[in-house]
């Protein structure tokens, strides 16, 4: 795990996943540099696609010719085991696992009955921690992730979404050959740049727009090339997009992402409920904020147009293509 590894998010057509277009989306990683993905991540909305069609969106991936990391993260283990099956039985080797939200065990129950378990469990399966505790209201401590890391060499990776580098350079200290992958876009090139952190690269969100400018920054970060931080900067305006605040309202991800992805031609707009649209204020936000980019870096979007076959320009001044309530 390192550089650029696209958390993709999943298309919809009428309520349905929309294969082609999904295909698509992989088509336009492998074209643009980034050879990883990760199918049913979050971004992907995984709470509401079922076991079926989670494996058929691996399946089309790894078909394809994607380097596919299956998320197989839920707050049921013995759920979470039989995705892993599912994953492993369409040649996947290696599954996102996120901390078990809303029953919220503690560090060492996440250790021992979660995480140890698992990786006993699939000792052939590699395996990518991830503690986002602003979404799942528990956390993995540092010192737990060390000891499953040492008695697991499977476990060999963390996403690190709890946007506390002293947390993450204490990982790096406990840790010292684990990978860090960053999982927030906008602290990407910190935590690279950071000696006491060390992040290997970023499972994106940006990256369903930029993927080979989110690669490349992450290539040049890991190469101490000094092109990182200008193209961070670049990127700093898609980045703020993951999730966006406008009128009192937070639209998290994917809502934010996927209006913009359907305004510039790439998908058809679609989520499950609960998601549903952004307020027009929000989509004004994201609208402005793609044609901002658009002006001052314009390479940073050329490949979508290239790709979709889109005329950018004509997607960002018509309104008929931005989608609210």
């Amino acid at each position: 795990m390192e550089n650029c590894v696209t958390a993709l998010v999943t298309p919809f057509a009428n309520g349905a996943v929309d294969g082609g277009k999904w295909d698509s989306l992989v088509h336009f990683q492998l074209e643009n540099g980034v050879r990883k993905v990760v199918a049913n991540g979050t971004t992907g909305e995984s709470p509401t696609t079922s076991d079926a069609e989670k494996a058929g969106l691996v399946r089309r991936a790894v078909a394809a010719g994607g380097e596919v990391t299956a998320g197989c993260g839920s707050n049921d283990t013995s759920h979470t085991g039989h995705l892993i099956e599912a994953a492993a039985s369409e040649g996947v080797g290696r599954a996102l696992l996120v901390d078990c939200y809303y029953n919220g065990p503690s560090s060492l129950e996440l250790r021992e009955e979660h995480y140890g378990y698992l990786c006993s469990s699939f000792p052939e399966m590699k395996f990518t921690a991830y503690v986002i505790p602003g979404r799942t209201g528990c956390e993995l401590s540092v010192e737990d992730l060390a000891h499953l890391h040492s008695g697991n060499p499977n476990l060999d990776c963390v996403k690190e979404a709890t946007g506390n580098l002293e947390r993450m350079r204490r990982t790096r200290e406990l840790s010292p050959s684990i990978r860090i992958m960053s999982g927030d876009d906008d602290l990407t090139y910190r935590m690279m740049a950071d000696g006491g952190i060390g992040a290997s690269g970023v499972i994106s969100v940006a990256s369903n727009i930029a993927p080979r400018a989110v690669n490349e920054m992450c290539v040049a970060a890991n190469a101490g090339d000094g092109r990182a931080s200008d193209l961070a900067a670049k990127l700093a305006p898609l980045f703020s997009l993951v999730t966006v605040k406008a009128g009192g309202h937070k639209f998290r991800n994917p809502v934010p992402f996927k209006t913009a992805m359907a305004g510039l031609g790439m998908i058809d707009y679609g989520v499950r409920r609960p998601l549903g649209r952004m307020s027009a204020e929000g989509t004004r936000h994201v609208r402005s904020t793609l044609a901002q980019l658009w002006r001052d870096s314009p390479e940073i979007l050329e490949p979508v147009g290239k790709f979709f076959d889109v005329d950018i320009d004509a997607r960002l001044e018509s309104d008929s293509h931005w989608i609210s309530y």
